[in-house]
């Protein structure tokens, strides 16, 4: 006869299966002051009210994480996170144009899209107008 103890020994597992799922799929806030954060490249707009930064995390042992592509304005606050001004998977920031538009191109990602996303010449992304090179 199966006792507390057993039902519980059964239980636990699946317990830390759905928590380590749980774990894995919530997305991580990202901050500019996050430790680990490269910052390899920022092109400041004409304007200067925006720029582009292009970054990647330095996971240590684990190698470097995939690379971002962030438009942000340039007085962004540094405890804001940069969530909502990552680019959608599949495109990437290049540079600005005379009009101040931000130069964008399509490339294919090596890992798992979250969600498809299909911009084009004209969308605006956070109060920013795009080029599709």
């Amino acid at each position: 006869m199966p006792t507390r103890f057993h039902n519980a020994m059964r239980t636990l597992p699946w317990i830390f299966l759905f928590l380590t799922l749980t774990a894995c799929n919530a997305e991580k806030k990202q901050f500019l002051t996050d430790k680990n954060m490269v910052i390899l490249e920022e092109k400041v707009s004409a304007d200067k009210k925006h720029k582009i930064i292009s970054y990647h995390f330095d996971l240590g042992a684990f190698d470097y994480s995939r690379m971002y592509w962030a438009i942000i304005p340039t007085n962004l606050d540094r405890k804001e996170p940069l969530n909502d001004y990552i680019l959608p998977d599949g495109y990437k920031a290049v540079d600005w144009n005379a009009k101040d538009e931000a130069m964008v191109e399509k490339w294919t990602p090596y890992y798992y899209k979250n969600e498809k996303v299909k911009l084009q010449s004209g969308d605006e992304f956070n109060g920013v107008i795009l080029e599709l090179k």
